[in-house]
């Protein structure tokens, strides 16, 4: 089993595939396969068999919180965005936090599938909080930077800083008009 949920953060869906069904036939215990297997018909774009699983890892685990992510992110990419938001709100009652900042996919295309679904799961409030997360931790920081006497503050938190501004200013200049 677990050998196939880190091929699905390899990004090797069908070896995913192939081991969680493997592992299914060969142990009488464990007959349910998780969000592992939902995850790799997922990144195969396969979302009607994505979906089907993903909810049967729901009803085995319903606090587990990547299974509703994947879920949300899958809706979102079939189109069905109120179910998609209906999910993400379901999240919320079991974390604050919708849009995670590490993600374990090391595929860039499973990671861009993965996090454009979700990014549309959650509505402007998530993203808004999102944001303002980030400007605290980029401020925290940057105090924390000029505090130890450091110029120049770490490649992905000097990006986080240059996203945060722009996006600052495409408001400003939003609300101008």
């Amino acid at each position: 089993m677990f050998s196939g949920v880190l091929r699905n953060v390899a990004g090797q869906p069908d070896l995913a595939i192939e081991h969680i069904k493997t592992s299914l036939r060969l142990s009488p215990c464990n007959r349910t396969p998780g969000p592992g297997l939902g995850a790799a018909h997922f990144f195969k774009r396969r979302s009607d068999e994505a979906a089907a699983f993903l909810l049967a890892s729901l009803e085995q685990a319903p606090s587990f919180a990547m299974t509703y992510r994947l879920l949300a992110s899958c809706y979102a990419h079939m189109g069905r965005l109120d179910e998609a938001r209906e999910i993400a709100k379901r999240l919320r009652a079991i974390t604050p936090v919708v849009v995670p900042t590490v993600i374990p996919y090391r595929d860039l295309e499973c990671r861009k599938l993965f996090l454009s679904g979700l990014r549309l799961a959650a509505d402007r409030s998530t993203m808004t909080s999102i944001r303002r997360l980030a400007a605290i931790f980029a401020a925290d920081v940057a105090g924390c930077s000029r505090l130890i006497g450091r110029s120049e503050l770490p490649g992905h938190v000097s990006h986080t800083c240059r996203l945060l501004r722009a996006d600052e200013a495409a408001r400003r200049g939003a609300r101008d008009r």
